[in-house]
């Protein structure tokens, strides 16, 4: 399995348990990866920090369900 491969697991473990707390350690874990390497590989493919991504992941779910539901 390539890096790649490894990191779609990763995004697929973070979208699936966004709404909880997420260790760095789970999300390489997930992915195959030593949580050493994790952070730098990950930064390196998709542009931004396994941090900046569930906050991004959160902050459009919110949006999401902002616009679609009626409070």
């Amino acid at each position: 399995m390539d890096y790649p491969e490894k990191i779609r697991l990763a995004i697929q473990y973070m979208e699936k348990h966004s709404s909880e707390k997420i260790l760095l350690e789970e999300i390489a874990k997930a992915s195959f990866i030593s949580p050493f390497h994790f952070h730098r590989i990950f930064k390196s493919i998709t542009n931004s920090t396994p941090r900046e991504y569930i906050e991004r992941i959160r902050i459009e779910r919110a949006a999401h369900l902002m616009q679609y539901t009626n409070i």
